[in-house]
């Protein structure tokens, strides 16, 4: 299930990609830098997003967080910047289901 809600994510995260080349191709990058397991290329890509405000970098970084992949993992602050996504509104519904499935398979640590 899990994976099935990550892969969602990242098909909704490509598909709603803003014009902005920068921004678009810094999350190109970390992706590519994720699927191929650098870690610390990807992070360097989501900090830098997730700095601008943007909810993309937000909801990636988060999943980071979630996994333990190249941050050490924490409940507690993937579920902080799945909020923080969510609250810029362009992924709320997915990110809200991801925080369901979470609470439900026993992580509402992450959730207070």
């Amino acid at each position: 299930m899990r994976a099935i809600v990550n892969s969602l994510l990242i098909l909704l995260v490509l598909s709603v990609c803003p014009v902005h080349p920068g921004i678009c191709g810094q999350l190109e990058d970390g992706i590519a830098a994720y699927d191929h397991q650098d870690y610390q290329t990807a992070l360097k890509s989501f900090l830098l997003l997730a700095d601008q405000g943007d909810a993309k970098g937000e909801l990636y970084l988060g999943l980071m967080y979630e996994d333990g992949h190249g941050v050490p993992k924490s409940h507690a602050d993937a579920m902080r910047l799945f909020r923080k996504s969510a609250g810029a509104r362009k992924h709320y519904r997915y990110v809200q289901h991801f925080i369901f499935v979470q609470a439900r398979h026993g992580c509402e640590a992450g959730l207070t």
